[in-house]
């Protein structure tokens, strides 16, 4: 069948919740279909109050996700100079520990 985000996202909390080095108290409703689902609208919401860019990192390793946010970055802001007492520079953000 298809999965949906909201199902992986639960996956992922139930697996957590099942980890013995991550115990979630057993009466938490942290892994709850319903919980889940009004904590992704509120996410959402607070993402669309303040402009900010939703990312799916859904499959998507953490370097990877790095280095999109970084180049979202620099199309949004550019180069950024840095200054300080004896020197000034000009910088993009980049993932240095991605090829």
């Amino acid at each position: 069948g298809v999965k949906t985000v909201e199902d992986k996202n639960q996956q992922l909390r139930q697996d957590a919740g099942a980890s013995s080095r991550n115990p979630v108290v057993p009466k938490s409703n942290y892994a709850d279909r319903n919980y889940l689902l009004r904590d992704l609208a509120h996410a959402r919401q607070l993402s669309k109050e303040h402009n900010w860019t939703e990312i799916d990192v859904t499959g998507r390793a953490v370097e990877e996700t790095a280095t999109l946010i970084a180049e979202l970055f620099n199309e949004r802001f550019g180069s950024i100079t840095v200054e300080d007492d004896d020197d000034s520079f000009s910088t993009s953000f980049a993932n240095q520990y991605v090829g």
